[in-house]
C-alpha cells in the first residue's frame, strides 16, 4: 500500500492557485507606461506571456537588467498589479475543498512559483488559511527559471520527498516542461489552454473540483 505520506503535491501558482493573468498584463502596461514606454494590452501579449520578471524588463526596456534592477523595477510593477487583484483575488473553484482532503490524506502540499516573494506573501494573505503549504520555493530562491527543473528539484529537496513521488499541478507549457525534467508527474489545469495544448501533462483537468485524491494516488 502506498505510504501517503510519502507523496507531495506542489503547485504553481499563478494561473493554477488563481486566474490572475490579465491583472498582470494590466499591471504591465501600466508599469510600462511609467517607463515611457507605450504599448497596449494587444502588443504585451503578442510579446507571449509566462517569462520572468527580469526577461521582460530587458525586452521592453531595451537594455540588460542588473539584479538590483529586476527587484526595484519588479515590485513597482508588483504593487501595482496587487493593487489591480486585490478586490477581486479568488482561488481556482475546488482549491480549497481539494486542500482539505489533501490534508486529511497526509499528503504533503507545496507551492513552486516564478512569482517574487511580495506576490507569494500577497497570496497567502489572502487565502483563507495562510498555513496551508508545507513548502513555499519562489522566484529567489533558485538561480534557473522554468523550463529548468530547478523550482521543482528545490520544492522535492525541502519537502524530503523524491521527485518521482511529487505530482505537479500547472497551467502552462513552460511549467509542465519544467516538472518533466525534475521527474515528476504533472496535472495540467486548463485556466488558459485547452486539453490538446496541455497533451504533455499526465492528465487535465478543467478546475479543481474535477481532481479526486484517488487520481493523484495513481499517477505514483
Amino acid at each position: 500500500m502506498t505510504n501517503l505520506y510519502n507523496i507531495a503535491v506542489i503547485f504553481d501558482l499563478d494561473g493554477t492557485i488563481i486566474d490572475n493573468k490579465n491583472y498582470h498584463i494590466q499591471a504591465w502596461v501600466k508599469f510600462l507606461n511609467t517607463q515611457g514606454v507605450i504599448i497596449t494590452k494587444e502588443e504585451f501579449e503578442n510579446r507571449g506571456f509566462g517569462g520572468s520578471n527580469k526577461e521582460y524588463l530587458s525586452y521592453f526596456l531595451n537594455k540588460d537588467i542588473s539584479d538590483e534592477e529586476d527587484f526595484r523595477l519588479g515590485e513597482q510593477k508588483e504593487q501595482i498589479y496587487r493593487d489591480l487583484y486585490n478586490s477581486s483575488f479568488k482561488p481556482i473553484n475546488g482549491f480549497y475543498e481539494l486542500i482539505e482532503n489533501l490534508k486529511k490524506s497526509t499528503i504533503k502540499i507545496a507551492m513552486a512559483t516564478m512569482a517574487p516573494k511580495s506576490n507569494v506573501d500577497f497570496t497567502l494573505k489572502k487565502l483563507k488559511n495562510p498555513e496551508i503549504f508545507d513548502v513555499i520555493v519562489n522566484y529567489y530562491m533558485i538561480k534557473n527559471g522554468k523550463p529548468h527543473p530547478d523550482i521543482y528539484i528545490k520544492a522535492s529537496e525541502l519537502l524530503n520527498t523524491e521527485p518521482e513521488n511529487c505530482i505537479v499541478i500547472e497551467d502552462s507549457f513552460i511549467g509542465i516542461e519544467s516538472a518533466k525534467r525534475a521527474n515528476m508527474k504533472v496535472v495540467g489545469i486548463e485556466t488558459y489552454h485547452s486539453k490538446q495544448e496541455l497533451k504533455d501533462a499526465d492528465f487535465t483537468i478543467k478546475d479543481f473540483t474535477a481532481l479526486k485524491i484517488n487520481n493523484l494516488i495513481k499517477l505514483i
